[in-house]
């Protein structure tokens, strides 16, 4: 149905941007403050996706993304 169709979507679209945040590096500096306008808009937008129906799942999610990353700053296994 058209319904379910759109949730894939929407979920879809979560999980791009958690990839999005977790990857990103790219940082664009103007003067003295330092500006993430691709991370900025997927943080908006999982912001807005949080106060849907699917709210424990995409905390669920960022817990996972936390849990995961490795202690230290140093490198994920997808980075290497």
């Amino acid at each position: 149905s058209i319904v379910e169709g759109l949730e894939a979507m929407f979920q879809d679209a979560v999980v791009r941007c958690l990839c999005v945040l977790g990857m990103d590096r790219f940082g664009d500096y103007a003067g003295d403050n330092v500006v993430a306008p691709v991370r900025e808009s997927c943080a908006q937008l999982l912001a807005f996706s949080a106060l849907g129906p699917a709210r424990d799942e995409i905390v669920g999610l960022l817990l996972d993304m936390l849990k995961s990353a490795p202690p230290g700053g140093g490198k994920a296994v997808r980075d290497v």
